[in-house]
């Protein structure tokens, strides 16, 4: 499985030369990442609130055609929809979610979801 291998090499470099300069980000500001219905495997388990962008992948539970990524706060605030015309669980999935993104959201957990469209 060698799914955004180059760009996931590349992004763990800077976060250790990133660690290596100013030490361990704190924790305080982590929003804990959880999968919901039909989203298997999911990285990162965590994302910081401060980050300029965050970039999420999991698994579909099942084959999809036609299908929407919901993602929402624990207040049940909707973040994202995120429309996809096929996933399958053999494919990761990616998320990426803009700071302005992350401003909305309200609580320290998001949830991913993912639903096929009738």
């Amino acid at each position: 499985m060698v799914d955004f291998v180059t760009g996931e090499s590349t992004k763990a470099g800077e976060a250790a030369a990133e660690y290596v300069k100013n030490g361990e980000k704190s924790r305080e500001n982590a929003i804990e990442v959880k999968g919901g219905s039909f989203v298997g495997f999911i990285v990162p388990s965590k994302i910081h609130r401060d980050a300029n962008e965050a970039e999420i992948f999991f698994r579909p539970g099942k084959i999809f055609n036609n299908s929407t990524i919901t993602v929402k706060d624990s207040e049940d605030n909707v973040i994202a929809k995120l429309k996809r015309t096929h996933m399958a669980p053999g494919e990761m999935e990616r998320v990426k979610l803009t700071k302005v993104l992350l401003d909305r959201i309200q609580s320290n957990e998001i949830t991913i979801s993912a639903e096929e469209e009738l």
